[in-house]
């Protein structure tokens, strides 16, 4: 027996995990942070060339989405970045000059929709004077206390 969780409405699936813009921008990235959250999701984890391109498509084909693009899940702790979930930022797609942490406060990171440096990113400050757009990821393979987050599912019965 196997469930299959299907993404909600208005979200778009690359793999396991489902993708949703939120083109309203958010005052910092902690905001960002807390209204993926409160949407059982997180700002964007990019460990592939595959997912950035997935993502970058997205953002592309998104007219509401400025060429600041979108904020990332990703901090600065020293001299590395490590993702939301903790994980090392092995996979790293920096535009040209950039991680620069400029001012010594460039903490968190940004991907652009165009421009010079499309598809690439950016460290920036965690409350940029760019009021960023939403950009969530959930995984509806975790469990979760919210019954719509698996919900539509399929069986599959052999």
């Amino acid at each position: 027996r196997c469930f299959i969780a299907a993404c909600p409405s208005g979200w778009s699936t690359n793999g396991v995990s489902c993708f949703y813009i939120d083109p309203s921008r958010t005052p910092d990235r902690s905001t960002a942070q807390q209204k993926c959250l409160s949407m059982g999701a997180n700002l964007p984890t990019i460990k592939s060339a595959g997912e950035r391109d997935f993502i970058f498509n997205l953002l592309k084909n998104n007219p509401g989405i400025s060429n600041e693009g979108v904020w990332l899940g990703l901090n600065r702790r020293g001299s590395s970045f490590y993702w939301i979930d903790n994980s090392y930022a092995g996979y790293q797609v920096w535009g040209h000059g950039e991680p620069n942490n400029f001012g010594g406060h460039e903490n968190c990171a940004q991907m652009y929709k165009g421009g010079g440096n499309a598809g690439k990113w950016n460290d920036n400050h965690a409350a940029a004077m760019e009021q960023l757009p939403l950009f969530f990821v959930k995984n509806p393979w975790h469990t979760d206390e919210r019954a719509d987050f698996l919900l539509p599912t399929v069986e599959i019965k052999k």
